[in-house]
C-alpha cells in the first residue's frame, strides 16, 4: 500500500495513502499535472514547447487528431 514518508526536523512522518494521485479514481487537477508535467520536461522541452504541448494535452478530449502532440513532444536540441 502507498506511504507517504518524511523526516522533518528529525521526527519521522508517515501518512497511508489509500489512493495515490493520478490514479483513476483520484485524478489530478489540472494545476497538478501542468505542475508535475512541467518538473518531467523542463530538462528536455523549451518552455515555449511545454507550453503548447500542455495546452495540447489538457484539450486532447475535444482533438480527432494527436499528431500535433507527437510533433511538439520531440526533443529540443
Amino acid at each position: 500500500m502507498p506511504k507517504l514518508k518524511s523526516l522533518l526536523r528529525e521526527k519521522k512522518h508517515e501518512k497511508f495513502i489509500k489512493i495515490p494521485k493520478g490514479e483513476p479514481e483520484n485524478f489530478m487537477d489540472d494545476s497538478e499535472f501542468i505542475s508535475k508535467f512541467r518538473s518531467l520536461t523542463e530538462p528536455y522541452l523549451s518552455n515555449m514547447r511545454i507550453d503548447e504541448l500542455t495546452n495540447l494535452m489538457l484539450k486532447i478530449d475535444q482533438s480527432n487528431n494527436i499528431n500535433s502532440i507527437f510533433e511538439y513532444s520531440q526533443i529540443d536540441r
